[in-house]
């Protein structure tokens, strides 16, 4: 029958999407699994729904309610609970394939400590995308091979409860990229199943926010986490240039995204801070933010006076783009 997986899903307000969820794993071609379903204080129908499949299907199902504390909560409450050898995560908005364990799994042996797929993401009605990530080389502390998510990978329970890996609960945003890069440090090797097995919808266009607010400092506040931890664990300087590399690249994000949102005091609040972390860890940190996954030079990514002029013009765009809408 094979070793168990418990695949945790947390949800808050998922009336729209949860039964999709659920049913797709349900229908799972790999038997040996339990679901466990955590609804973080939802005031919509989503209790109702979860229910009805607990009733239904209450051999695989387990189903808790608590209190609003958000995502990471849940995933550390449903860690703590589960009982299997392997630990995946769905997020109630998204669906998997009906081979979505099974081919995760066998992947999985005593020598591979992660497994991750590809993934379907999804904009809108029409714009679908698969996304790949083929591992070049299955060192795990190669910590930008990977996608920075949970959801399109396999964990091992042992391994998480061993070294208390948890995820922050006190971020909204960067959970993720906290949780695997800690769990990488333990791991002997990862590898990857070449077919987009996660169906992932991007209800926010790419944004990590719909609405452009306090939670973008969490980026980094999420990537000090990361470093103190390497620093606690005396393997910081030995991963420095891998921890640079996804540091600069959540930055570069952010930077991308301002054009969407006007807001300067914020924007100007996220540099001013992302810049102080990245001379506190990474001395030299100007040339890699500037060349990093580019053929020219960014200088406005570096200097603060040029950073300036682009946040006023990023403001400007997101106000005339929201004028003709």
């Amino acid at each position: 029958m094979g070793q168990k997986v418990s695949i945790i899903v947390p949800f808050y307000n998922s009336e729209k999407t949860l039964a999709r969820c659920i049913d797709s794993i349900i229908k799972q071609t790999y038997q040996n699994i339990e679901i466990i379903l955590i609804n973080d204080g939802s005031n919509d129908s989503s209790n109702v729904i979860a229910s009805i499949y607990k009733k239904n299907y209450s051999e695989i199902i387990k189903y808790y309610i608590i209190e609003n504390k958000g995502v990471s909560y849940g995933r550390n409450f449903g860690i703590e609970i589960s009982k299997g050898e392997f630990i995946s995560f769905i997020d109630s908005d998204d669906f998997v394939e009906d081979n979505f364990v099974e081919n995760l799994v066998g992947k999985m042996d005593s020598k591979t400590d992660l497994v991750c797929c590809g993934f379907n993401r999804y904009r809108g009605n029409d714009n679908h995308i698969c996304i790949k990530k083929n591992l070049e080389e299955n060192d795990p502390k190669n910590l930008d091979a990977t996608t920075t998510y949970v959801w399109d990978k396999l964990f091992k329970r042992s391994i998480i409860t061993k070294n208390n890996i948890t995820f922050p609960e006190d971020v909204s945003f960067g959970e993720d990229y906290y949780f695997l890069t800690v769990y990488k440090l333990y791991c002997k090797n990862m590898t990857s199943v070449d077919q987009c097995l996660y169906n992932y919808m991007d209800i926010s266009g790419g944004s990590i926010t719909n609405s452009f607010d306090d939670t973008i400092l969490d980026v980094v506040k999420v990537n000090k986490k990361v470093c103190e931890y390497y620093i606690e664990k005396k393997c910081f300087d030995k991963y420095s240039n891998e921890l640079l590399k996804c540091s600069v690249g959540f930055y570069a994000r952010r930077l991308r995204e301002f054009r969407k949102y006007n807001n300067y005091d914020l924007k100007t609040k996220f540099v001013v801070e992302y810049l102080a972390y990245f001379k506190t860890y990474f001395p030299g940190w100007k040339k890699t933010v500037n060349y990093y996954k580019s053929t020219k030079s960014h200088f406005y990514r570096t200097n603060k006076l040029l950073l300036k002029f682009y946040i006023v013009a990023t403001d400007l765009y997101a106000i005339m783009r929201k004028s003709k809408t």
